[in-house]
């Protein structure tokens, strides 16, 4: 199939991904999903078998991955240039979820079972983009604290019942044995900080921070500095033309760039269905772990 065969699928609404996406596969077109691929693990699995089934190439705009600060420093480590990971920390702001206040078009969020929100987008994202660069969770023992259980919706003055965690909290062990803690904090505050990640390695401590204030994880270019002295990302790491702006752009244009490749070499893209139906794993583990107190297993 060529590249003009695929299907984008762009809903506004999570719920309206699984649709989409199967009237895309019954016409045997490739697909490219947003994320959340779907509303929880069990659709987000089931879509990831049909596609299979449909022999179609798939991919999920999870574009952290393609961030060329995470793949550099994520061969700093696999390289050993800094030792053995130790521990990995990441504070994340969550906005627009998880405050008081939501935007009048993010109204729907509220309801759980729609599958949007501080945990399943923010949290998504970044913990994609975090194990890009760590190797994946193993384990996970996660606090998910409903902070809000009114809302009100901006513009309108409407109050809400919100069924949506405010925060995510959680700590775990990672594939290559190093602990790993996430903080997403949820608000709507106006200048946020963005991110904050720390990586404590056995010959030294790397730290990245937007190099853009208020800029998500996965999104922006990153300040780097291991022991305090700052470390420049080598150019041959930006795969994109040089008119594409840094930033947000580079990341989805590498996604792009990706996918078209993919479909050339007869291989999947980066990331599929299949990768995100793991994410969603992880995601259900969290839920799990807050819903009973316990250390869960991320089965990946």
């Amino acid at each position: 199939m060529s590249t003009s065969s695929w299907y984008r699928s762009r809903c506004r609404a999570t719920p309206g991904h699984a649709g989409a996406i199967r009237a895309a596969l019954a016409a045997g077109k490739h697909v490219l999903s947003e994320w959340p691929l779907g509303v929880d693990a069990e659709e987000a699995r089931s879509l990831a078998a049909e596609a299979r089934a449909a022999g179609v190439r798939t991919a999920v705009v999870l574009q952290g991955l393609h961030s060329p600060d995470v793949r550099f420093v994520a061969d700093l480590l696999a390289e050993g240039r800094l030792g053995r990971l130790e521990s990995a920390v990441l504070v994340a702001d969550g906005a627009p979820f998880g405050g008081g206040t939501i935007q009048a078009d993010l109204a729907w969020t509220l309801d759980p079972a729609a599958g949007a929100s501080i945990l399943s987008i923010m949290a998504g994202h970044f913990l994609s983009t975090l194990e890009g660069v760590t190797g994946p969770f193993t384990s996970v023992s996660a606090r998910l604290p409903l902070v809000h259980e009114q809302v009100t919706v901006a513009g309108t003055g409407e109050r809400r019942r919100n069924g949506t965690p405010g925060n995510v909290l959680l700590h775990g062990t990672l594939a290559g044995g190093a602990t790993a803690s996430v903080a997403v904090q949820g608000g709507d505050r106006p200048d946020g900080v963005g991110f904050f990640l720390t990586l404590a390695c056995e010959r030294g401590t790397l730290v990245a921070t937007p190099r853009r204030r208020g800029m998500y994880l996965h999104w922006t270019d990153w300040d780097i500095s291991v022991d305090g002295k700052p470390l420049a990302v080598p150019a041959a790491y930006r795969t994109v033309p040089a008119a594409v702006p840094p930033g947000p752009a580079t990341r989805i244009a590498a996604l792009y760039r990706d996918v078209a490749r993919a479909l050339t070499e007869g291989r999947p893209a980066r990331p599929d269905f299949d990768a995100a139906a793991r994410q969603h794993r992880l995601l259900a583990a969290i839920e799990q772990s807050a819903a009973h107190g316990s250390r869960e297993t991320a089965v990946r």
